[in-house]
């Protein structure tokens, strides 16, 4: 992907140099482009690949701009810096605050659109809609928890891009009847997605019983904590035990094992950043937990050796 845009945006000050006679900006694109592939495959240098997209970026805009007779102004050097900041993956602990500002920083672009008809009538819309993007990334940055967030992340900016339009341009045109009418479509719309998609659930107190469960007991329950509540946990302890009792080697416990327990599965509209937090995330997370178990194993061998 990288590379065809690269040859896109070489085609076209190729045909600016055809038109022109200026071979700077194809030049220049060409020198900067060589030494950003050279740089992507140094790891230790990936930070330079910032600055240099920028420059990518800016001799591609600043180029089109001029022979489109548009002032190159602070939209052309906001709308390349957002971009060099939030398209390269940085795998560093902390690259991805670089993409969470680039997004900000594209939200501002848009705000300083040139007076370009119809383009200019979308600023408020673009900037709406990239400032509901940069949260949704900035809220799974802070709490882990709110991942889930990157998976209603489509919807959440049709919604915003599109009431945007509605409010700022569709509905003073509107009669009084059709402007609650349209208000109404949007409500319900936000309802239906959200009643359709969140499920609220009461979670209640376990009640333990005093007496001892026996093996049918606890079977049963087991069965019943994986059907209704998704809980694997006491089927495959149940599983394990009485699977090694009967003599099972190890791979059959493990071919068994990945009918409940799947790999893990990023969020679907993850950019290239939030992708390297969240796996840099969750590996600390089963560093954690292999840790707890080892823990727990050793703990077990000194109680057998007493």
């Amino acid at each position: 992907m990288r590379v065809f845009a690269a040859i896109i945006a070489m085609a076209l000050l190729g045909a600016y140099y055809y038109m022109t006679k200026d071979m700077m900006p194809l030049a220049s694109f060409a020198a900067v482009y060589a030494t950003y592939e050279v740089i992507s495959r140094i790891e230790r240098l990936e930070m330079l690949k910032i600055p240099l997209l920028f420059g990518l970026l800016y001799i591609s805009i600043s180029t089109g701009f001029e022979y489109m007779k548009y002032p190159v102004n602070g939209f052309v050097y906001l709308i390349s810096a957002g971009f060099a900041l939030s398209v390269p993956v940085i795998r560093h602990r902390s690259g991805f605050v670089a993409g969470i500002a680039g997004i900000f920083i594209l939200a501002i672009a848009f705000l300083f659109i040139p007076d370009i008809h119809p383009v200019s009538q979308m600023r408020i819309p673009l900037a709406f809609s990239t400032i509901l993007i940069a949260i949704t990334t900035l809220l799974p940055a802070i709490y882990d928890r709110l991942e889930f967030i990157i998976d209603h992340r489509p919807f959440l900016v049709f919604i915003a891009f599109a009431s945007s339009i509605y409010y700022m341009q569709v509905r003073k045109n509107l009669y009084p009847g059709f402007r609650s009418f349209g208000d109404w479509i949007l409500l319900a719309l936000i309802l239906m997605y959200f009643l359709g998609k969140f499920r609220f659930e009461i979670g209640e107190e376990e009640v333990k019983s005093e007496k001892k469960e026996g093996f049918d007991e606890f079977a049963r329950r087991a069965e019943r904590e994986y059907v209704e509540n998704g809980d694997p946990a006491l089927l495959l302890s149940f599983l394990s035990y009485t699977l090694s009792r009967s003599g099972k080697s190890i791979e059959d416990l493990e071919r068994l094992f990945r009918v409940f327990v799947g790999r893990e599965k990023l969020p679907r509209y993850t950019f290239g950043f939030e992708r390297e937090m969240i796996l840099r995330r969750r590996e600390a997370r089963r560093v954690e937990k292999l840790r707890m178990i080892r823990e727990m194993f050793e703990e077990i061998g000194g109680e057998n050796e007493r």
